[in-house]
């Protein structure tokens, strides 16, 4: 046990290791939302130690899934504001929920067992086109493909991020 995360290797070699957030960390990441949510206050400081802990939390638990309920936290660390918002009460309660409901990781011990999927997609602007392909250890015939065409009514709700009409894939100026 390490700063709030265990790692259970007793069932290492033959299943996989376990790696999964304390039931204190829980409890005292649990309480501080709580603390917010009953306040309706979230300074800038607070802000930012929440995100520490939560991005940490990620990092033990899923990786890089729940990171888009940081955001508003995130943004909350530049505002001099603490009330609360949409954003930040929606963050709360997807927080509340997942520290409750989270299945703790699974690292998996020997990687030649492992089934390897490599999956790449791009769009195609042009004719509105989706190409995908995929390579699998598990497939005998070699690497899967696939193309679908984007549906006008699709290309509509994109375009009203945009002014310029129909542009599918753009690119984002600066680096």
């Amino acid at each position: 046990m390490v700063i709030g995360v265990k790692l259970d290797l007793s069932g290492v070699p033959e299943h996989e290791a376990k790696l999964e957030v304390t039931e204190k960390r829980v409890e005292q990441l649990t309480k501080t939302i709580q603390t917010i949510q009953s306040s309706r206050r979230l300074g800038s400081g607070d802000a930012a130690s929440l995100t520490g802990k939560l991005g940490f939390t990620l990092c033990a638990t899923f990786g890089r899934f729940g990171r888009a309920k940081l955001r508003a936290y995130i943004r909350r660390c530049g505002e001099t504001r603490a009330g609360m918002n949409p954003q930040i009460l929606a963050a709360n309660e997807f927080w509340l929920k997942f520290l409750t409901s989270y299945t703790p990781r699974r690292i998996p011990v020997f990687l030649d067992k492992l089934d390897v999927v490599v999956s790449y997609s791009d769009g195609e602007g042009a004719d509105a086109g989706l190409g995908i392909a995929v390579w699998s250890s598990r497939s005998k015939n070699g690497p899967l493909a696939a193309f679908c065409e984007i549906p006008t009514a699709i290309r509509k709700l994109w375009s009203r991020q945009r002014d310029e009409g129909f542009n599918d894939i753009f690119h984002c100026a600066g680096a």
